[in-house]
Parts: C-alpha cells; structure tokens; sequence
C-alpha cells in the first residue's frame, strides 16, 4: 500500500512539472541581465545553454525517478536563466552572432 503511495505522489509530481514555462521563471530573478551589454549576454548565454545541455544529458542518464528528482529542479532553473537572457537579448535588439 505504502509504495502505492509514492508511486501516485511520483506521477503527480511529475505530470505537475510536464508545463514547465511559467514555473522556470520563478527561480530566475526578472531583470538580472539589464545591466549587461550585448557581448557579455551573448557569451552568459552560450554559457548557460552549455550548462543545460551538460544537465540534461545527466538527466537522461539517471532515467525518469532519479533523474527527475536529482536533475528535474536544476533543468528547470536553468531553461529560466536562458529564457530571461534571451529576452534580454531581444529587448537590447542585439545583432545575431
């Protein structure tokens, strides 16, 4: 009974999480950025998707339960940094690279 528990508190974790775009912003300050120029939000930006990727992978690799749980907040916070950076970007109308 007890496992049957956690499975259903698991799967409504997880289907809770499976709309992650206004929860990713939560995590990331608004106007962090404002401050940067062009150059250096291009560059924070490589760098923050590097991150991703880099979490993502580990994601994949700790399968569903663990990965999820180990990665799942971290992946969130950073799909946000990126989000915020690239609005950043938009509204400085930087050049592409």
């Amino acid at each position: 009974m007890r496992l049957w528990v956690i499975i259903v508190c698991l799967a409504g974790l997880v289907g809770g999480c499976a709309e992650t775009g206004s929860a990713s912003r939560a995590f990331v300050t608004p106007r962090k950025y404002d401050h940067l120029e062009c150059k250096q939000l291009r560059a924070t930006l490589a760098a923050a998707r590097l991150q991703h990727d880099k979490t993502d992978g580990l994601y994949d690799n700790g399968g569903p339960g663990l990965g999820f749980i180990v990665y799942g907040p971290d992946l969130i916070k950073l799909k946000g940094e990126r989000e915020i950076l690239e609005q950043a970007i938009a509204e400085k109308n930087c050049a592409p690279e």
